[in-house]
């Protein structure tokens, strides 16, 4: 069994202003920093012209998880995720993947920004293999993702307005 999501945040900059922005190191440190405090980090970083890998860790913590997720995975739950953008006429395209240490649990999105005023939309599928309860946590993590998708646009924005040129 697998979700299906779709959200979309906006920005009040320019899709080639957040391709700045995203393209920079820096800005993915002080965003993880930020978001996870100490519990996450920036495990690579790569810009090849046009082109962006990240490769870092989240965590949500364990107080901060439903008890129906404690169950089946006590403690933290660290999430190692990997975004692939790239920058071409003027929009930006993403392909990520997320896992849960410890939980046979997967996530796959794409998300598109584009416009004047940058507009991103994610797109994407929650696969959790736990028998019985793997929907119910798929709509859990469905939940924390949106939060996540809202605390990455707020820190962008705030980060932009301290950094901008």
């Amino acid at each position: 069994m697998a979700s299906r999501f779709e959200y979309s945040v906006a920005y009040p900059f320019s899709t080639g202003r957040l391709w700045e922005l995203v393209s920079a190191e820096n800005y993915w440190a002080d965003l993880i920093r930020a978001i996870n405090g100490d519990r996450g980090s920036l495990d690579e970083f790569a810009r090849d012209g046009d082109a962006v890998t990240v490769v870092m860790t989240q965590c949500i913590p364990e107080a901060a998880l439903p008890s129906i997720v404690t169950k089946v995975r006590p403690g933290d739950l660290k999430i190692p995720r990997r975004l692939d953008l790239t920058y071409a006429g003027g929009t930006i395209i993403g392909n990520a993947t997320a896992g849960v240490s410890g939980v046979s649990a997967s996530i796959t999105a794409t998300q598109t920004t584009s416009g004047e005023q940058a507009s991103t939309l994610y797109r994407g599928e929650i696969k959790v293999g736990v028998p019985l309860v793997g929907g119910k946590i798929e709509k859990i993590l469905q939940g924390e993702l949106v939060s996540l998708f809202d605390a990455e646009r707020d820190t962008t924005v705030d980060w932009e307005r301290a950094n901008g040129q």
